[in-house]
């Protein structure tokens, strides 16, 4: 305490200045040495107003209520209560009032003799320290195990406790209990759901805490559940670019809620795309795929995946994902090009979600094209403010994120990129034409009025410059002057109209400017917007209601400044149809079959159509209420009350789909076990040529089922009695006995084939044996001592009868034998239509036999034919033999080979086929992989055949090796050493105690050309550092790779190094654009034509020692 003005952070009462510690806790002793550091001492209260301040202030300032020291002692030889202690600061008595204050029993408030501020609590009502959140629910399905527990946290403070309640519903009447609903739990304020469903548990929630002092609610907080749909399964276009040009990728569309991540997987492999390794690649929230520069490399097909995601961290269960159907991005060659960009792409800068809500994530994103071989750096600002505390920069700095984003987050954010030579890209901008200024703009939009090819056209380049330099862009203008040309869209040169119908002419010109375009007809200009002619906003002409008078030569002229053109049409126009019989009113009885006739006249190069509407609406003949009848030229209509009908005609060439329509009826007494005859009358051919009748069956059981059962030619099946024209007849073979057949016919022509006919009253074939045998027979399996016979039930059109109780199978079996005579068949019969396979006992010593088996179907008409003879063996036992000689060896630290004798193909031995030994196959040998390293290992094998495992062999102990080298050489270095020879020298590597020992170092080398897997690998054992290459070629590129070899297998290999038979080339590890050969101040540069195919021409530089520099940016 101090009496003069209190600085901060001291609080002032009556003159006194009071400061408050609470960083630690502290003994008595440590509080009076800190409060002596102040120049002060321990607290001593003098009066109960004072007092009143302190708890004040407490009350305030200190929610946890801790104990606070004062300078109150006990006196060492106290006498009475009221001298009982001592303000130690100021020597003075406790008195009697202010003790009470303090020392009023049960609570004495006295820690080690010390008068402490360990008031109690304070009694007063609710005040919140925790109100819930809203919460989404992601999961892979409601009721899901995958799915957490729902949990809504309401945390208040209160003297004495509260009680919480929870309260559910749009006006929040309902509250949500633990009675009845054993998901629910309530504890302390936090409200718990298991398997929360969307039925069940979906929306809004509050929180009600009470004490005798009052009730507070809480904000609400509602609860949803997300979804997310499926992918087309229509594969989208992909994209096509140029080779180093930028690139995008669109995801293909899908339904969510309420939001979404997204990955992309690349190629068969299905290999996931890192950007985090890829700086060039870029996955943006919106779905898409950027890559900043493409190259044949990234041509390939890729796949989007959609994973269901909340808009903040308050999101629980495992997220459903879908994936998309392939999406290609196809890469076109085109000449190299220079470092270039960075250009911002036009999707940025992209803000998710948008618009941005306070409490959710807010994303920026922001993404440039260039050259991957310049990279980029980037930088994000807010105007007149720092950025938030709570930004987080990710993805090479693409991406801000504002956690939980506030009002105050709020503001102007940019985004800056700048390329490898430190230009900020941002500035002045300018327009050139020919290296000419044409303006300058402070948008970055030119605007040309009034295009001249002689003044517009040319190279347009747009100029940003800023103190670090200027950079450029290059677009192409071209002023097209083109006079018109009816070339790519001519008119047709004649077109035939039925008269009292419509036709539009086309006229489709093409020019720069678009041309004008006029019609005239035999010569005389059409006048456009008359009652009869409309020439169309396109160029077609449009005419109404023909006649007669509108035939003649239409000619379509277009014109502009550049020259004029013309086309003609010739229109002819046809008679359209005639109705010469109408429906006429008429009565009838209920249920009574109503007959309306119709019939048309048309000429014979015009197809017709007939539509009925009754009461104004289309008849549906679906219904089967309605049938429409043909013959005679006829259309008559069964049942109705008030009917319209309408005739079209098709003008045009005739129709193919109307070559035949017909009526079909099968002739009494022409039917047997197996056929039928078949009878009817020939349609109209509609100006083809009739070839065939095409005679389509479907049978009882699958009456919608048709097949082409049999074609005729006209010629074969005419009916020649001269008494009956256009009538064709037939006789359809191989039926199935006892089941009923209809029938349908339609014709073909050279157009195609036409309609079918009405089908035919059923006509049933008179029952018989089964005229088929069962079909697939085979066996195999089952258990040790049986022999499995199996085929395909017949199908209910094969039984032959209508008695299905009758229909069953026999079937026959004896041991195939050869040397001497065959046994007598065995047989069994199953009465059960649907029958397929049966199983009988034939001795466990039968075992893996080989027997001849048939199959034949019987009804009550008699016996079937018989299935061919089918050889099927009976039921494997387990093994017998025990592979031996088990023998182990390290293959490299993660997999071992396994070497054993097998066990003879042999009946006795193997108890059937070997299937394997838990390899697939008659092997000796295996590869264990995917084992820890440098672990101990049982090792033992068995064989399998279908009846399963056989005896396990003796076990063999066996242990993988340590790690393979873990690091490659350094310092690799490349120089001539002479006419097709290269000497390689590097620098060696130590190991660790992970790793196996060395025991040497493997070259791959291979021409940079071709694939690496066809790289030649040269094996060099001990401790060797260099070696000389032979056989090299001149004026080809050479790649190479080195790696250390130990007990463990190959260790890591170096990144590829590429040279010639003159010394060494450095590249950069991304494979840039560039090569360069250098050789001491002399530099030769070379231009990559291909990604893959690296064809360069090396200038002969011999003795060159040159050094392989990693991760070099040329």
């Amino acid at each position: 305490m101090c009496s003069t003005a209190c600085p901060d952070p001291w609080s002032s009462y009556r003159g006194h200045c009071y400061r408050f510690e609470a960083d630690s806790l502290l003994t008595y002793d440590e509080a009076k040495s800190a409060c002596g550091l102040h120049g002060a001492g321990v607290l001593s209260v003098e009066t109960t107003a004072e007092h009143s301040f302190l708890v004040r202030w407490l009350t305030q300032h200190d929610p946890f209520q801790r104990d606070w020291y004062t300078s109150g002692v006990r006196k060492d030889n106290s006498g009475t209560t009221e001298s009982q202690y001592k303000w130690e600061s100021t020597e003075k008595d406790v008195t009697l009032v202010i003790t009470s204050l303090w020392l009023q029993p049960p609570d004495t408030r006295i820690q080690n003799g010390v008068i402490v501020y360990g008031y109690g609590p304070l009694e007063r009502g609710p005040r919140f320290l925790v109100e819930p959140h809203s919460i989404v629910v992601v999961s892979q399905g409601e009721g899901t195990t995958l799915t957490p527990p729902l949990v809504l946290d309401c945390v208040v403070t209160a003297v004495p406790q509260a009680s919480y309640r929870w309260l559910k519903g749009p006006d929040f009447t309902a509250e949500v209990t633990m009675s009845g609903d054993d998901r629910v739990t309530i504890t302390n304020g936090r409200l718990t759901i298991k398997d929360p469903t969307k039925d069940r548990d979906w929306g809004v929630y509050r929180c009600v805490a009470s004490n005798e002092y009052g009730t507070v609610i809480s904000s609400s907080a509602e609860v949803t559940f997300g979804a997310l749909g499926e992918f087309n399964n229509v594969k989208d276009a992909g994209t096509r670019t140029q080779a180093y040009d930028g690139a995008t990728l669109q995801c293909s569309a899908i339904t969510f809620k309420p939001a979404i991540s997204y990955q992309w997987m690349k190629g068969d492999s299905l290999q996931f795309v890192r950007p985090e390794f890829q700086e060039y690649i870029f996955i943006s929230k919106n779905g898409k795929l950027y890559f900043s520069e493409v190259t044949r490399a990234d041509e390939s097909t890729y796949r989007c995946i959609a994973v269901l995601a909340g808009v903040n961290s308050f999101t629980i269960g495992q997220a459903p994902s879908r994936i998309s159907l392939p999406i290609p991005l196809i890469v076109e060659d085109q000449a190299p090009k220079s470092d270039w960009g960075p250009r911002i792409q036009n999707d940025f800068i992209a803000v998710f979600p948008s618009p941005p809500l306070r409490g959710q994530d807010v994303r920026l994103e922001c993404f440039a094209y260039g050259s991957k071989t310049s990279p980029f750096r980037y930088r994000w600002s807010r105007d007149d403010k720092p950025l938030p505390t709570t930004a987080k920069v990710y993805d090479h700095s693409r991406v801000l994120v504002l956690a939980n984003a506030q009002l105050e987050d709020s503001g102007v954010y940019s985004w800056r990129i700048v390329a490898s030579t430190g230009g900020w890209l941002g500035g002045l901008v300018g327009w050139l034409l020919g290296w000419s200024v044409v303006s300058e703009v402070k948008r970055n939009v030119l605007t040309i009025s009034m295009l001249s090819p002689a003044l517009h056209a040319g190279m347009y380049q747009c100029a940003a410059k800023n103190t670090h330099g200027e950079t450029v862009s290059n677009a192409q203008l071209r002023v097209l002057a083109l006079p018109p040309s009816l070339e790519r869209y001519p008119p047709p040169s004649s077109v035939m109209a039925a008269r009292g119908g419509n036709l539009t002419l086309r006229c489709h010109p093409e020019g720069a400017p678009f041309p004008k375009v006029e019609w005239s007809k035999d010569g005389a200009a059409i006048s456009n917007g008359g009652d009869k002619y409309t020439v169309l906003a396109n160029g077609n002409l449009h005419t109404t209601h023909l006649t007669h008078r509108e035939q003649g030569e239409y000619t379509c002229t277009a014109t502009n400044q550049f020259g004029t053109t013309q086309a003609a049409s010739t229109v002819r126009i046809t008679e359209g149809a005639t109705l010469v019989t109408t429906p006429s009113d008429d009565a009838a009885l209920v249920n009574e079959t109503m007959f309306l006739p119709c019939q048309a006249s048309h000429p014979e190069s015009l197809d017709m159509v007939y539509e009925w509407t009754f009461n104004g609406f289309p008849l549906d003949f679906r219904t089967g209420h309605y049938q429409m009848v043909r013959g005679g030229g006829a259309e008559r209509w069964r049942d109705g009350e008030r009917y319209m009908v309408y005739e079209w005609t098709f003008n045009g060439f005739p129709l193919d789909f109307r070559t035949g329509h017909y009526q079909m009826t099968a002739v009494a007494g022409g039917t047997t076990t197996n056929s039928t005859a078949l009878q009817w009358v020939q349609g109209s051919t509609s100006g083809g040529s009739l070839g065939l009748h095409v005679i389509q069956a479907a049978h009882q059981f699958s009456p919608s089922d048709w097949w082409d059962h049999t074609t005729v030619r006209p010629s074969e099946s005419v009916v020649q009695n001269g008494v009956t024209t256009g009538w064709h007849s037939v006789r359809v073979e191989g039926l199935n006995p006892g089941t009923a057949y209809r029938f349908r016919v339609l014709a073909v022509n050279e157009y195609g084939r036409g309609l079918e006919s009405a089908a035919s009253a059923y006509v049933r074939t008179h029952s018989a044996p089964p005229a088929v045998s069962p079909r697939n027979v085979r066996g195999g399996g089952g258990s040790i001592g049986t022999l499995t016979i199996r085929w395909d039930a017949l199908d209910r059109s094969e039984y032959g009868t209508s008695d299905v109780s009758s229909v069953g199978y026999r079937l026959f079996w004896r041991v195939k034998v050869v040397s001497r005579a065959e046994p007598q068949w065995s047989s069994r019969e199953i009465a059960r239509a649907t029958a397929d396979h049966l199983s009988v006992f034939v001795g466990q010593a039968m075992y893996f036999t080989l027997y001849e088996t048939k199959v034949q179907a019987f009804n009550d008409m008699g016996f079937g034919p018989n299935s061919s003879v089918v050889e099927v063996y009976s039921a494997e036992t387990l093994p017998t033999g025990v592979p031996q000689n088990v023998n182990t060896n390290t293959y490299n630290s993660t997999a071992i080979e396994v070497f054993w004798d097998p066990v003879p193909q042999t009946r006795e031995a193997a108890g059937g086929i070997i299937l394997g030994y838990q390899y697939y196959g008659q092997l000796d040998y295996g590869l264990v992989i995917g084992l820890d390293v440098d672990v101990n290992m049982v090792i033992d094998v068995q064989v399998f055949n279908s009846a399963g495992l056989g005896s396990r062999s003796n076990r063999y102990i066996m242990e993988t090796s340590g790690s393979a080298p873990l690091t490659y050489p350094q310092e690799v270095r490349i120089w001539s050493a002479g006419e097709g020879r290269a000497h390689l020298w590097w620098r060696g590597i130590t190991i660790t105690v992970e790793e196996e020992g060395l025991t040497g170092y493997a070259i791959w080398v291979w021409p940079a050309n071709e694939n690496p897997d066809t790289a030649r690998l040269i094996e060099l054992p001990g401790m060797v550092f260099h070696y000389t290459l032979t056989d090299l070629d001149l004026n080809t590129l050479y790649a190479l790779r080195l790696a250390a070899v130990g007990g463990g297998g190959y260790g890591k290999k170096t990144p590829t190094i590429y040279f010639t038979v003159e010394g060494q080339i450095v590249v950069d590890s991304l494979m840039a654009e560039t090569i360069d050969v250098l050789s001491g101040a002399q530099s030769v540069f070379l231009v990559r034509t291909l990604l893959v195919a690296l064809a360069v021409v090396i200038a002969t530089v011999l003795n060159m020692n040159l050094h392989w520099l990693p991760c070099v940016s040329l």
